[in-house]
């Protein structure tokens, strides 16, 4: 995955970056990556690509092992950077229901090259975007496909109408990502977790969201994602993490999976 720098979304994300509304504060950011793989991402492909194939072909012949996806912290201070070495153990094991060549998941049927790399794309922006976590153990299961007019409504519904030179933030929204990857040619998938296993799920958010527009033809992706927090859960963890009990920013925010979340709300 290659980021890249969209001045359209450099603007619109100093607005989400940390936007007060009421009772609440809103965090989200919009990225674009480049689907061309090399180095780490080539050699992360690889072996996600051969354990999907292993196990497609062990479904076949009826031995079929399974488990639940996770995400972990990171290996390396750089992401899955140099991790993915001799020792690298890779544990994925997807549902037997995604398996056989019959069975259609959120990208298709995993047995068709290109559903598994739209799959593994997916994953790649997840690990470019928060390199401090390991998400190459999530399942098809985690994602969903979805529909355009829903997604733009839930966009339009979430996000506040807050004027950018003339124009509410849901337009501005969806009209910076309509300009780098033409909704119309796109695919758009949400990632939505099972809380056991998702640090995001650590907070209490009112509501979240996380999209994924993904143009094949251009060879890109649009991801963005959103999340309200109440202002007392804020208040609250700052506190509780204060050494006088004050609300202190340079504070830390609660350790592990917490604290990187807090961070990544620029708190």
């Amino acid at each position: 995955m290659k980021f890249l720098v969209v001045p359209t979304f450099a603007a619109i994300n100093s607005y989400l970056g940390r936007l007060e509304t009421g009772d609440s504060v809103l965090n989200g950011k919009l990225e674009a990556y480049s689907c061309k793989t090399a180095g780490t991402d080539k050699k992360l492909y690889k072996h996600l690509n051969t354990s999907l194939g292993q196990q497609i072909a062990s479904s076949d012949s009826g031995q079929v092992a399974t488990s639940n996806g996770s995400v972990t912290l990171s290996t390396s201070a750089g992401g899955l950077g140099d991790s993915l070495g001799d020792d690298y153990a890779l544990d994925k094991f997807i549902s037997p229901k995604y398996l056989s060549p019959q069975a259609v998941s959120p990208f298709g049927p995993l047995s068709d090259t290109g559903a598994r790399r739209t799959f593994i794309s997916l994953i790649q922006v997840l690990n470019a975007s928060y390199p401090d976590y390991d998400w190459s153990s999530l399942s098809p299961e985690d994602f969903r496909k979805e529909d355009t007019l829903a997604v733009r409504n839930n966009l339009a519904a979430m996000v506040p109408a807050n004027m950018i030179e003339g124009v509410p933030l849901p337009v501005r929204i969806w009209g910076g990502i309509d300009a780098e990857v033409k909704i119309a040619e796109c695919d758009i998938y949400s990632y939505k977790a099972d809380p056991d296993h998702d640090p995001f799920s650590k907070i209490r958010t009112l509501w979240f969201f996380n999209y994924f527009f993904y143009n094949r033809k251009l060879k890109r992706v649009v991801f963005f994602t959103c999340r309200a927090v109440s202002k007392v859960t804020l208040s609250s963890a700052l506190t509780r993490d204060s050494p006088d009990g004050s609300d202190d920013e340079g504070s830390g925010l609660g350790g592990g999976y917490d604290e990187k979340v807090f961070d990544d709300m620029e708190y």
